[in-house]
């Protein structure tokens, strides 16, 4: 059987909308977590919360991009979903109604019984702001708030922070939320990362996930798989993490473990 077919088989029971055809993917005791509503289920309520997923995009049809099994029991299903109002699935994109977004199943199964589904996704194209925009950020932020000792001051705290306490591995982790763990508005940890980092929020984020992943390349065993160097790196989607390290390392993560490892 190959080993796209658990992956094609799943999304074709979403895809026909019946909840007694997800369902019977599901072990009894399974575990469903919704990075999209920030919702974790278990047992019968896995029930209830597929049932929900289903009335909030009655229209929603999925794709299969990437499907393959991983090892261990575990599986990565890459999809492309089409439809009115995504957003619903996932309220954190502020962009409007949307009808196209990608995201990916992270599963724990047992001969084709789901234990356990992680669902993940890609917000990079809603989110990440460009270079572009840091530097015009850079040049407002000359002209008010923090000093530039402050500055410094706080560039050596948010770099302590990440690397000590890896924030970052956080894939849900938002401006707001590093700025309460700093004492700092919003708009002054913005001024921080621009002016004294160069990047976006996002920017900076991705570039503390890619040194980690690399240091995960490097030490762990040759078979750990790339899709769980990067959710242990903090990235939500395997997609965001090759754009990113292809980006940042200017070769691929197989590429990478090749020749440093």
């Amino acid at each position: 059987m190959p080993k796209t077919s658990l992956a094609n088989r799943y999304l074709q029971a979403w895809n026909s909308h019946d909840p007694d055809r997800v369902l019977s993917f599901f072990n009894k005791d399974a575990t469903y977590v919704d990075s999209g509503l920030l919702q974790q289920v278990q047992g019968q309520m896995v029930g209830d919360y597929v049932e929900k997923i289903i009335l909030l995009c009655p229209d929603v049809s999925f794709e299969l991009l990437d499907g393959g099994i991983t090892g261990n029991g575990r599986a990565a299903i890459q999809w492309r979903a089409t439809g009115k109002e995504l957003n619903r699935l996932c309220p954190q994109i502020d962009a409007g109604s949307i009808d196209t977004i990608c995201g990916l199943d992270y599963i724990v199964h047992d001969h084709g019984q789901l234990l356990s589904t992680h669902v993940y996704f890609d917000l990079s194209p809603f989110l990440q702001t460009t270079h572009v925009s840091a530097i015009a950020a850079r040049k407002h932020y000359q002209k008010s708030g923090l000093s530039e000792q402050e500055l410094r001051s706080y560039q050596q705290q948010l770099n302590q922070l990440m690397q000590h306490q890896q924030l970052y591995l956080n894939n849900n982790l938002t401006l707001a939320e590093l700025a309460d763990e700093l004492n700092l508005s919003s708009n002054h940890l913005s001024q921080v990362i621009n002016s004294q980092f160069g990047f976006s929020y996002y920017e900076l984020l991705n570039h503390y996930r890619i040194e980690k992943a690399k240091q995960l390349l490097q030490e762990t065993d040759p078979q750990t798989s790339t899709l769980d160097i990067a959710f242990n790196s903090g990235f939500g989607s395997v997609s965001a993490f090759y754009r990113a390290f292809q980006q940042h390392v200017k070769m691929t993560p197989v590429q990478y473990r090749k020749r440093y490892c």
